[in-house]
């Protein structure tokens, strides 16, 4: 489930990646640009996520919440939108890296409700005045969500820089 190419983010995520990435001296940018365009020009069953280079990310100090808690016990709705997540309606998404056995898993009162840390960046995108979010990322988003695709953020950051976009 990690480091997959396809994610979508809220608007104010994205907005926070486009200002670490303008905040960057120029020869960073030009790294990351080179890399991106290398990665954009991947064959599609071989694409990992977008800012995913040399295997680091490349935006990891601004990277989504999505990405934060990849490897720890997720708490995942396993039907419909109406299920309630105390019943046994669930799935639990985990490294095998992290918990080897169900010795080393944490009780089910610690696993993260992934649905639960989107309602909460759902509220904070709504809470957002619409001021604060660039025109460039309210026309890569989605209307309906309000959500943008990594893929389409590099190559809002590639047109930018000056690099290539496929």
């Amino acid at each position: 489930m990690c480091c997959r190419s396809g994610l979508t983010v809220f608007q104010v995520e994205a907005q926070s990646i486009f200002h670490w990435f303008e905040g960057l001296g120029p020869q960073e940018k030009q790294e990351l640009v080179l890399g991106w365009a290398s990665v954009a020009d991947a064959p599609e069953e071989e694409k990992k996520c977008t800012f995913l280079l040399e295997n680091r990310c490349s935006i990891y100090p601004v990277r989504p919440l999505v990405c934060r808690v990849q490897g720890l016990p997720l708490l995942l709705k396993s039907g419909g939108d109406d299920v309630d997540l105390m019943e046994e309606e669930v799935e639990l998404s985990l490294c095998d890296l992290n918990f080897r056995d169900s010795m080393s898993l944490p009780d089910r009162g610690e696993w993260l409700n992934l649905d639960r840390l989107n309602t909460l960046l759902a509220i904070a995108q709504r809470q957002t005045p619409a001021s604060e979010i660039s025109i460039e990322i309210l026309n890569i988003s989605s209307n309906e969500d309000a959500r943008v695709r990594l893929d389409d953020l590099r190559d809002l950051l590639l047109r930018r820089s000056g690099g290539t976009v496929k």
